[in-house]
């Protein structure tokens, strides 16, 4: 069917069902504007349709359906006081429009009403049974609200509707807690172990409560009969070890802590963090013996989960191997690409080694998997630069520039795309690329970065002799950007000039690699006949090498 037939036919019906009974302007005109009414509200002209609602609100007829629709359209507009006002009508003209009792519920919260709020998503439970989440919404208002009086009331239905749990349990515990009624909590505990004594989890409840109130040796005896209860719930060792801990009885945490690890039914999540604590204390022997046990066991159960591998990771760089911790974090990327986290760890580890390459590799899965990370995306066009890939790097350096809102930062990255592409002899794209950037910013950097481009390549002498002088105005006595001026009068044949500018150089220049320049120095002497200055030159320049 045509969609906008469909809705005429649905504007219709609709207005088929509520078309009827008698009315003081008549069932045609009111049908007509209820019409129009819905007509304005689907085409989502709201005003309008407000002003026939209004109109029709005051018709038996149509005032259920013109309620809500008003409630409906104040909601979505945010103006939550009006709609709260119209619902609540609506709602209490009609109490078992269940529509009218949601938008209520829902307005009451949003004006911070959670007594209302909670009381309406009760009472939607009552009209619908079938729609449990009603009965949570509520409890979740009086939580929301602190209403802890109320919460308990309303979680004692939910324990009407699914039963009790550990969970419901740990919550009604709480309740008593805000409301400071302790023997209710205590009472509560007992109570379940009393009806499940089957359920373990009830007594470490017990025993947390118990710890939580100061009451630790109390706490102790209960875990310490809940083992002998339970010898096979590793959760409960677990918690009795950290019991033993608290009061210094190392040998019995010891050993509870080992039954908690080996035994099944706990998380290996949850065993991770208590093997981590015992590897921070391997300087006493018997927690080193311990771990070496218990990760020897665990690593054969557990061989090639991410949390061992990440926990395996861990202990490697607390050891410096970093090798063998990358190794790990990129196992661990291969189960997870998706974890940026993981992927900073490697990399870092990549730095730290040295390994070029394989930063190269992280960083190109990270641009697949992250694209729209600015700082990913920048360090590749550097890494591209150092290793001269310079393909990549121009392709890329040229995107992340156009991309970048920073003037500064664009203009780096033209420079890095200049500097890539006449090293790919694309001189034509280079100069653009330069171009691009020296609009941007005229950065001695990229001035001279651009010359010393254009002198090695014979290309514009005249125009690099204007950007390498601009440069070297720009900041001045800089050994590297002088080297440029010098060698750009050397390529225009004015070696007096190019000697004068090179020497400086050479007089700024301390502790700096100078081997460059001495080659350059050379051969300005050498162009002006000076052969003996040259050799010399030379010799400093292989010694240098040779370094």
């Amino acid at each position: 069917m045509h969609k906008k037939l469909a809705l005429l036919w649905a504007l219709i019906f609709t207005a088929s069902l509520y078309a009827q009974g008698p009315s003081e302007e008549g069932p045609s005109v009111l049908s007509g504007t209820f019409y129009k009414a819905e007509t304005y509200r689907i085409t989502g002209r709201t005003d309008l349709a407000m002003e026939l609602y209004e109109v029709l609100a005051k018709d038996p007829v149509y005032r259920e359906t013109a309620l809500y629709q008003l409630a409906r359209m104040h909601f979505e507009q945010n103006q939550f006081f009006q709609a709260f006002d119209l619902a609540t009508q609506g709602a209490e003209a009609y109490p078992k429009n269940l529509w009218l009792l949601r938008i209520k519920a829902q307005s009451a919260k949003s004006i911070g009403d959670f007594k209302t709020a909670g009381r309406s998503f009760e009472l939607l439970y009552t009209l619908a049974p079938q729609q449990p989440e009603y009965l949570f919404e509520g409890y979740s208002m009086y939580l929301e609200g602190q209403l802890f009086r109320d919460a308990l009331d309303a979680l004692s239905k939910i324990e009407d509707f699914k039963g009790t749990s550990p969970e419901l349990i740990q919550d009604r515990v709480r309740l008593y807690v805000q409301l400071k009624d302790p023997k209710s909590a205590e009472r509560s505990l007992k109570t379940a172990m009393t009806i499940a004594p089957e359920v373990p989890e009830y007594r470490g409840l017990l025993s947390q409560y118990y710890d939580s109130t100061g009451k630790t040796k109390k706490a102790y005896k209960v875990l310490i009969a809940a083992v002998d209860a339970f010898p096979e719930n590793g959760a409960l060792h677990m918690e009795l070890a950290r019991m033993a801990q608290k009061m210094e009885e190392t040998a019995t945490a010891l050993y509870h802590m080992e039954q908690g690890l080996v035994l099944e039914g706990v998380p290996l999540e949850d065993k991770i963090p208590v093997l981590l604590s015992i590897y921070e204390r391997r300087d006493n022997p018997s927690f080193r013996a311990l771990f070496d046990r218990v990760f020897n066991l665990l690593e054969s159960r557990h061989e090639g989960r991410i949390e061992f591998l990440l926990l395996t990771a861990q202990i490697h760089l607390d050891n410096e191997r970093w090798h063998e911790a990358l190794e790990h974090y990129l196992a661990a990327i291969a189960m997870n690409p998706s974890n940026y986290t993981l992927y900073q760890m490697a990399y870092s580890l990549s730095q730290e080694i040295g390994d070029l390459d394989g930063q190269i590799a992280l960083l190109e899965s990270m641009e697949e998997n992250f694209g729209d990370d600015h700082d990913i995306l920048e360090s590749l066009v550097f890494e591209y630069y150092n290793l001269g890939r310079w393909e990549p790097c121009a392709r890329l350096a040229g995107q992340r520039a156009a991309m970048t809102l920073d003037p500064e930062a664009a203009s780096n990255l033209y420079t890095m795309a200049g500097t890539a592409w006449f090293q790919l002899d694309s001189f034509e794209l280079g100069e653009e690329a330069y171009g691009k950037a020296l609009d941007l910013e005229r950065s001695a950097t990229t001035l001279n970065n651009y010359a010393w481009d254009l002198a090695i390549n014979d290309r514009n002498l005249e125009f690099a002799l204007q950007l390498t002088a601009e440069s070297n105005q720009l900041q001045t006595l800089e050994p590297t950007f002088l080297d440029t001026w010098a060698w750009v009068l050397y390529k225009l044949g004015r070696y007096e000039e190019a000697r004068v500018k090179i020497e400086l150089a050479l007089q700024l220049l301390k502790e700096v690699d100078r081997a460059g320049i001495y080659l350059h120095a050379a051969k300005i002497e050498q162009a002006l006949g000076n052969d003996e200055r040259a050799k010399v030159y030379r010799k400093k320049e292989a010694l240098l090498k040779q370094q």
